[in-house]
């Protein structure tokens, strides 16, 4: 099972995995993960690489497969992103806190 994602942690691309959607960002922060606020699906990616950057706003984390199928663990009402899961650039996020898994396929 993978590890559940927290705002903080790297991706494939270099970057970061940042702050929820804004509709969100109230009831994502009080879920702390290893510490760490929980992140979600829709949580922004910051990514360095050139032509990803321009993205902006819209590099966010993608639904798992997982959650497709109706799988998934919510975190303030949306889905929680978990180690393994990839942005809208097309990095994947790295790490999550070891110490807590999320079911996948």
């Amino acid at each position: 099972m993978p590890a559940a994602a927290r705002t903080g942690d790297p991706t494939s691309h270099g970057g970061l995995i940042t702050t929820p959607p804004p509709g969100a960002a109230a009831a994502v922060a009080t879920v702390l993960i290893g510490g760490l606020p929980a992140a979600v699906v829709g949580s922004l990616h910051v990514c360095p690489l050139p032509p990803h950057a321009a993205l902006g706003p819209a590099d966010v984390v993608l639904p798992s497969p997982a959650a497709a199928v109706g799988g998934a663990v919510l975190v303030g009402g949306l889905p929680a992103a978990r180690a393994g899961d990839r942005t809208a650039c097309g990095a994947t996020i790295l790490t999550g806190a070891q110490s807590v898994r999320i079911g996948g396929l």
